[in-house]
């Protein structure tokens, strides 16, 4: 089993190793098709690879605005929401490196939904309310 094990390191399949460490520890993965139980292996791999690739790209990438987009964890089945002042339109300006800008992006983009705030913020508009003089009250005199 070792030496099965130190083939794949050598041929750098770490995240195909560290996906069948873990299938060995979980017997009702037995019940799968070789197939099924290959694809899970293969789909680690990818991951595991596509992961250190976009870790390359952003270390080496030279980003104007600091930024941690490494942390975000695209295998999750969970959202992930990503706010800012800076137009997707202008993202490629403002990340000098148009390679990791277009792995950016490709990331945050496809198979997500967009929402464009327009108008004043409300930052703004509460602070114009708060800094209106009062009105002075209207009262009845006496006739």
């Amino acid at each position: 089993m070792n030496r099965f094990l130190e083939k794949l390191y050598a041929m750098k399949l770490n995240g195909m190793v560290d996906a069948f460490k873990e299938q060995l520890l979980q017997p009702d993965l037995n019940e799968l098709s070789f197939e099924e139980r290959f694809g899970l292996l293969v789909d680690r791999q990818w991951t595991w690879q596509e992961d250190r690739r976009m870790n390359r790209l952003i270390s080496n990438g030279k980003l104007k605005i600091n930024g941690r987009i490494e942390d975000i964890d695209f295998r999750t089945l969970s959202s992930t929401i990503v706010a800012t002042q800076l137009p997707i339109e202008s993202w490629h300006d403002n990340i000098r490196d148009t390679t990791i800008a277009d792995a950016i992006l490709d990331r945050l983009i496809h198979n997500s939904y967009t929402i464009d705030l327009k108008g004043e913020s409300m930052r703004k508009l509460r602070a114009k309310v708060k800094n209106t003089p009062e009105q002075e009250n209207d009262t009845e005199t006496p006739d």
